[in-house]
């Protein structure tokens, strides 16, 4: 109970700024199909993965924690049990922030915890209140996240629906990591796309997956400028992280359990 009501209480206390009003979603044409760099088996149910300042991989294993992804297989660095949150929330993807931190994100809201400790550091709130103002029952759902080193900032995606399960909105969300509140909004002119996975080489070069396509997004010109179609090289993105030292896209397959580093034609 205490729990919920310290949710409840993140929810009512998030403000946001005035949303960028939704333009029609344009999506370009598909550009040459990306060259496979590596493939790498998981044989675990994972829901995001991250790449650390070291060029170190890691994913979240359902249920259970982030794992290192290594030569002999995946090591387990931090169970989702040293979270001292009871029960956790079902965790939808992760980003290491530093060496100190990483984020979470579940329905509504997202958690930074310590990397070692499990403790929680300060919460980020993706439900704003004016949404739950106007519509106390309302939701968001996020499957993606991202964290942009450079600039210091969180990226999430999420959807909104009504008390009744209807879909009113997509959005995008970025956040300073220590404050609760987004710094901007933006809304997305297409209230359907969800992403499985987000990844962020710069403000003007965000990667979004959804199904078999990766989109580039620039956040700054709130446009998508980019669009590979993967089919036949993943069956389902579940998760996006960019290697810096690589220069390459890392893509969580969640139906194969895999994953696939790939090196991205175009701009």
């Amino acid at each position: 109970m205490r729990a919920t009501l310290v949710c409840l209480a993140c929810f009512f206390s998030c403000a946001r700024p005035p949303p960028v009003e939704p333009t029609p979603m344009l999506l370009p044409a598909p550009v040459a199909a990306p060259a496979v760099i590596s493939r790498t088996s998981l044989a675990r149910d994972a829901s995001g993965v991250t790449i650390d300042a070291q060029g170190e991989r890691f994913v979240w294993v359902r249920g259970v924690g982030l794992h290192q992804v290594k030569p002999e297989g995946l090591v387990l660095t931090l169970a989702v049990a040293s979270l001292a949150m009871n029960p956790a929330p079902d965790f939808e993807d992760v980003a290491i922030i530093d060496a100190n931190r990483l984020a979470l994100i579940a329905k509504n809201e997202g958690f930074v915890v310590g990397r070692a400790s499990g403790q929680r550091l300060g919460n980020f709130c993706y439900l704003p209140g004016d949404v739950q103002q106007a519509d106390p029952s309302a939701w968001q759902l996020s499957r993606a996240l991202a964290y942009d080193a450079r600039e210091d900032r969180l990226y999430v995606q999420p959807q909104t629906f009504t008390g009744y399960g209807t879909l009113t909105g997509s959005e995008l969300g970025l956040f300073d990591p220590a404050l609760p509140n987004p710094l901007e909004w933006q809304a997305f002119g297409e209230r359907t796309f969800s992403a499985g996975g987000m990844a962020v080489a710069s403000r003007a070069r965000t990667f979004l997956g959804a199904g078999t396509r990766l989109y580039q997004y620039d956040a700054t010109a709130h446009a998508f400028t980019n669009r590979w179609d993967l089919e036949g090289l993943v069956a389902s993105i579940e998760g996006l992280a960019f290697d810096r030292q690589a220069g390459t896209v890392v893509v969580l397959d969640g139906e194969a359990r895999e994953l696939v580093e790939l090196r991205l034609e175009g701009p």
